[in-house]
């Protein structure tokens, strides 16, 4: 039986039996995977204080034909002082979950972990910011999963979008320049919201700008409306039932 230590944060916890359970952790090394923590919610368990959702842990464990079993555990950071805001700690529990509906477990993507651990600090040290990083995040890893448009280019003809504006085809998610918009037919029929030049420059700029310099950009109110509104356009085409951390982020 060979043993693994990653480092990982806690996306979700669930009961298994009456003293055990499931850890889904996103990994450094080996993407999302979920473990069995025997004996974890007993009081005399060492490894109970270390797993709390959101937790950064340094952890070990081993693998058997079909689980992972979490064995020895220790928390690297807590993000103590974003789980006391209740603004965002609501925004960090909504992104950890769009993180565990959107993944598939044991694909391994650093890229990913380094996303969420970053949006994570950010918001541990400026929690006035929740909102604009819990965005941001979700636009990130969308477009870093495929399932968003770059916002750059028409979704049909694959030209460079005009400096001017675009249409956002509601059937297909589907961006499409002026050009395009005017030759096809079958748009006439179909509910079409134009893109104006600024949200696709928001938009594309986000995709392409790291998160860190991200956070010099001058926001107003009306471009977090644009980002979020984006951003759930196209998370909505890819769940199937709602989000349960969702609700709470009209309460704070």
């Amino acid at each position: 039986m060979r043993s693994f230590t990653s480092s990982g944060i806690i996306l979700r916890l669930k009961s298994l039996g009456e003293a055990d359970r499931f850890v889904t952790i996103y990994t450094r090394d080996r993407g999302k995977i979920t473990c069995i923590a025997k004996g974890l919610r007993s009081i005399k368990s060492r490894r109970n204080p270390h797993v709390e959702l959101l937790n950064l842990l340094r952890f070990q464990h081993w693998k058997s034909a079909h689980h992972y079993y979490l064995t020895e555990c220790t928390t690297e950071e807590s993000f103590r002082e974003l789980k006391k805001d209740l603004a965002a700690l609501s925004s960090a529990t909504f992104m950890i979950e769009i993180l565990d509906r959107l993944t598939e477990e044991d694909q391994n993507d650093e890229s990913i972990f380094n996303l969420l651990e970053n949006s994570l600090s950010i918001i541990e040290f400026y929690p006035q910011n929740h909102e604009l990083i819990r965005e941001i995040f979700l636009i990130k890893l969308l477009g870093h999963l495929g399932h968003i448009n770059n916002f750059r280019t028409c979704s049909y003809c694959r030209e460079k979008l005009p400096a001017t504006l675009a249409y956002f085809n509601k059937k297909d998610y589907a961006l499409s320049c002026e050009s395009c918009f005017k030759n096809k037919q079958s748009f006439l029929n179909l509910d079409l919201e134009i893109i104006t030049l600024e949200n696709l420059k928001l938009m594309h700029f986000i995709l392409k700008t790291p998160l860190t310099k991200l956070l010099k950009i001058n926001t107003r109110p009306h471009h977090l409306q644009n980002i979020q509104q984006w951003g759930r356009v196209f998370l909505y085409k890819n769940l199937s039932y709602p989000l349960n951390s969702e609700p709470a982020l009209s309460i704070y």
